[in-house]
Parts: C-alpha cells; structure tokens; sequence
C-alpha cells in the first residue's frame, strides 16, 4: 500500500470525508469545463486556508475588528441563505436536511477536519455545531472568536429554514468556543428569538 493510500483510508477511518471529495472527482462532478474552469456545480476557486484568514485579516486592519465581523457575517449569511435554496429546489431536502447537505460538501472541501452537530430542534429552532480543526487556526493565541463568516452562513441556513417552514423569525448565531481563543473546537450556537411582525 502507498503512502498515499495509507494517509487517505487514515483521514477516512477518522471521519474525515476523503471518500466524498473521491465520489465528486470519480463521477465528474468535480471537473474542469471547457474554459478551463473548476466547476463543482458551479465554478469553484481552491485556496490555501491561511490565504482565506488573510481576507479577513486585511478587513480588520482596514475596518477594525467589529467592520470585519459584520462583513463576514454578511457574506456568509448570503452564501448560507442562496446555498440552502439550492439544497433546496435542486435536491427536495427540507428542515436540517438542507444543513446536513451544506456541511458535509463543505467539510469535504477542507474547511475543517470534521464537525459534530451537539443538539438541535425544530420547535423552537436551534442548533449547536462544533468544528474541529478549523481556519480559526490560523488565528491562535488571540483572545476573541473570529469564525463570522460560518455563523452568518449558519444563520442563512436557519433563516431559510424557518421561512420554508411558514416561520418569520430572527435567528441569533454566535460563537461559544473558538479555537483561535485555545478552545479544543469552535462551537457555533443558532437560535430562534422571536416572531417577525409584517
């Protein structure tokens, strides 16, 4: 056995979704288009982690920390939001199906090592993610949480649900743990707070 095979049947056996990204080369769902594009259902980009902390890293030296937060935030609330639509219309998956789908495939592209979903309800909407080995490495030895963009994308999700379920509510999505704090994992929290007037 290669090396290579053996550090791949390793990351497999420790839930790291090595398989997955294997399934999407294997049945062409990730490919290169006829521009020379990477396409996974869409056109992708492949980037280094350290070079995705360094966006925000720049926002906050040029907007100060909280400018950055609510930037992140925005872009991943957005991304969480339209990317549930697609589970969505594409896919009929409803409720936490659409947020199983949205962490597996991006677990899968290397945003973290693996997650756990630690609880979650439907009535009142709520759940709580922890992720390990995620970007929020590249921010260790601060003394604040930095993963705004997965809770905006968290709190798209959500949102999207609570609409597809006929619910106009806020969500609350914030960062319990951190790992850039030297927490063990970062853990995210989604709630529910309260009904929406028309």
């Amino acid at each position: 056995m290669s090396n290579k095979s053996a550090i791949g049947e390793q990351a497999q056996e420790r839930g790291f979704p090595v398989g997955k990204l294997k399934e999407w080369i294997e049945k062409g769902h990730l490919r290169y288009d006829e521009n020379g594009r990477l396409i996974l259902g869409v056109p992708v980009v492949i980037i280094p982690r350290e070079d995705l902390a360094e966006i925000q890293k720049a926002a906050e030296e040029i907007l100060g920390e909280n400018g950055a937060a609510v930037i992140m935030y925005r872009a991943g609330f957005k991304h969480g939001y339209r990317h549930a639509g697609i589970y969505k219309n594409n896919f009929g998956l409803e409720q936490f199906d659409i947020l199983d789908k949205h962490l597996s495939v991006t677990a899968a592209t290397g945003w973290w090592g693996k997650h756990e979903i630690v609880e979650k309800s439907l009535d009142p909407l709520k759940v709580v993610i922890r992720f390990y080995n995620s970007i929020a490495e590249e921010w260790k030895g601060t003394d604040r949480s930095v993963c705004h963009i997965w809770r905006g994308v968290i709190a798209g999700i959500l949102t999207f649900i609570a609409e597809s379920m006929g619910k106009q509510v806020k969500i609350r999505c914030y960062e319990s743990k951190c790992v850039a704090k030297g927490d063990p994992y970062c853990e995210i929290v989604a709630e529910e707070l309260f009904e929406v007037k028309k």
